[in-house]
């Protein structure tokens, strides 16, 4: 054998290596990337709850509204802000909006909590066997709830 019948056996044996390598590392990189996109949409689902938290919040205590209707008023501006932001017309689980008026030591505040259920995109459908049967590996989902706690100003009186 000579010298360049040895030199493409050998190039031929790593070529089928680089595959085979490729192969193993393929699925590993896959799943750190769906669990990139996947943290990247419950990051902006959280941000975009505690802004709406925070908008319908700062409403109530800014206007120069009842203290019963603060309520009300927090309420309208979250699930506006929501609707604007596409979560109220989307397919997933609407976020529920609450607000309560609170008063401590004499002092006004309005709370607005807001939570949505978040559920992967593969919804918890994939299993460890390829056949079909053994333990789930993705979760299901679970719950983002975001709040924000504004203090009342009576400016003017």
């Amino acid at each position: 054998m000579t010298i360049m019948q040895r030199m493409r056996e050998l190039h031929r044996s790593i070529r089928g290596q680089s595959v085979v390598e490729f192969a193993m590392v393929l699925p590993l990189m896959l799943v750190v990337m769906f669990l990139i996109t996947e943290f990247g949409r419950a990051l902006w689902i959280k941000n975009t709850l505690t802004q709406a938290a925070r908008e319908g919040a700062r409403q109530a205590v800014v206007g120069s509204v009842s203290p019963s209707a603060k309520v009300g008023v927090a309420e309208d501006i979250s699930t506006a802000f929501l609707r604007e932001a596409g979560m109220l017309d989307s397919t997933e689980p609407a976020p529920v909006v609450v607000a309560e008026g609170i008063t401590v030591n004499g002092y006004e505040f309005v709370r607005v909590t807001i939570t949505r259920d978040f559920s992967f995109i593969p919804d918890g459908q994939l299993s460890a066997n390829p056949f079909g049967s053994g333990a789930v590996v993705i979760p299901t989902g679970f719950t983002i709830r975001a709040q924000a706690i504004m203090k009342a100003e009576n400016l003017g009186t």
